[in-house]
């Protein structure tokens, strides 16, 4: 393995590196019928009574949205924790409970009847670039370089 990506990892230690390479943006994915203010966005206060859905602890999608009921001081009421990421939108769909999710995958949610909002302030989560410092195959330190300019980090390897 030259290079992996992934949403989640501790930091580097020793020869693995990681670099913050980017983030992408997440929306609330509300129940059908769920009633919000009208608008584009929503504040996490608005939504955090109801009962969510997320991926196990070890997850991304999970860990943001823990960190995002941490600022607000609000327990995450959690009502199903699933292992299969992909079944969320149908649990939402049905009514099981809120969960957050990329924003890409919005038209697919509107496509079910759920209620799709961005959340104020936005919560995005991160991903991130690990390798092996010194190891580098000349592709994937020329990768590297590309992944590191365009992130718009300053440290390049």
């Amino acid at each position: 393995m030259d290079l992996l990506v992934s949403f989640v990892g501790d930091p580097g230690s020793g020869a693995v590196q990681r670099i913050e390479i980017g983030s992408q943006e997440m929306v609330f994915a509300l129940p059908p019928g769920t009633p919000v203010p009208e608008g584009p966005a929503l504040r996490l206060e608005d939504v955090a009574h109801l009962p969510w859905v997320v991926g196990p602890p070890q997850t991304s999608m999970q860990q943001v949205l823990r960190a995002a009921f941490d600022r607000i001081g609000a327990p995450l009421p959690i009502a199903v924790e699933t292992e299969f990421m992909d079944t969320i939108p149908a649990l939402v769909a049905a009514g099981t409970g809120a969960a957050i999710l990329p924003a890409p995958t919005a038209h697919q949610l509107i496509g079910l009847g759920i209620v799709v909002r961005r959340p104020e302030p936005a919560i995005d989560r991160s991903y991130y670039l690990f390798y092996v410092a010194n190891r580098l195959s000349y592709a994937a330190q020329a990768f590297l370089r590309v992944a590191t300019t365009l992130s718009g980090l300053t440290r390049q390897p």
